[in-house]
């Protein structure tokens, strides 16, 4: 293998670049996602067992439970006092964990993954996410703001603003590359192979831009 290939070899992986800061770090406290199986009596006609996916924000992550109730009580005009113990009140997580561990490229979308295949959910590439009409966004405006991009991109089946790595960024690395055509690298195999696969991604990468553009313009 070449010195080149050897130093990129030796290179540490990491995240995707993010021009956004992750949807938790735009809270006073601590964002939370908790599943909520809708007693009989406040389900939608024909949608016995109905369920939402709620949203919320607290101070102190050790009585996100305790909040929760009470909340949910004055929002929906409901007596929650016996949720959590009668288990319609569940599945509660940071969405640090969800935003860090999820699936998707995207981790403003990965806050709506669900780990198996939920009634009424929405499949997209294979991954399960939560349907945009039942979710609940008990949140900060600025939370909100974000959380609400990311539920319209799954509903439209369109993803957000992409934070990986850009168009430009892709042709830079391409130039760079190309530019050891004095030297015996541009002759291995693997780095042709490589300038090959950057290409590919650029193009892909412009494509995406292009569609992100008109989808944008419709909105």
């Amino acid at each position: 293998m070449s010195h080149f290939l050897e130093i990129i070899a030796e290179v540490p992986p990491k995240e995707p670049a993010n021009r956004w800061p992750p949807i938790h770090l735009l809270t006073e406290g601590e964002l939370f996602r908790a599943f909520v199986t809708l007693p009989e009596h406040m389900c939608p006609d024909g949608q016995p067992r109905h369920e939402r996916v709620v949203f919320f924000e607290v101070f102190n992550k050790s009585n996100a439970l305790i909040y929760l109730q009470p909340l949910l009580a004055h929002a929906w005009v409901q007596d929650t006092s016996d949720w959590v113990k009668h288990g319609y009140i569940h599945g509660i997580e940071l969405v640090r964990t969800r935003q860090y561990n999820g699936l998707s490229e995207n981790r403003d979308v990965r806050v709506f993954e669900l780990d198996s295949n939920h009634k009424d959910c929405i499949r997209r590439d294979g991954v399960y996410y939560a349907n945009p009409a039942q979710v609940d966004l008990f949140t900060s405006p600025k939370v909100q703001i974000r959380l609400r991009q990311a539920l319209r991109s799954i509903e439209g089946g369109t993803p957000p603003v992409v934070h990986d790595i850009t168009h430009a960024a892709l042709q830079a690395a391409i130039g760079f590359i190309s530019g050891f055509e004095e030297d015996s690298y541009q002759h291995h195999p693997g780095v042709r192979e490589l300038i090959e696969l950057l290409r590919r991604a650029t193009n892909a990468r412009q494509i995406a831009d292009e569609r992100r553009a008109k989808w944008e313009s419709q909105q």
